[in-house]
């Protein structure tokens, strides 16, 4: 019998521009709660976010990207 890892854990990712290429991601996180927050944004300038959700090793697909104004 196989066992199955009931871990879970998600990663996030965030970009300076809507085209989320690996040239405007500026950070990154995997953790394992569903919440979590960033530091060291610029105050006034747009980010787009995704996140997915990581089970028995195996990554979901991403998010839909949300847009967020750093700062306000």
């Amino acid at each position: 019998m196989m066992e199955m890892d009931d871990e879970s854990s998600y990663e996030a990712e965030w970009f300076t521009y809507s085209a989320l290429t690996l040239e405007t991601r500026v950070g990154d996180v995997t953790m394992t709660q569903s919440e979590f927050s960033t530091s060291g944004l610029t105050k006034g300038h747009q980010y787009w976010f995704r996140v997915r959700a990581i089970r028995a090793n195996q990554p979901g697909p991403w998010s839909d990207p949300v847009t967020r104004v750093a700062g306000l």
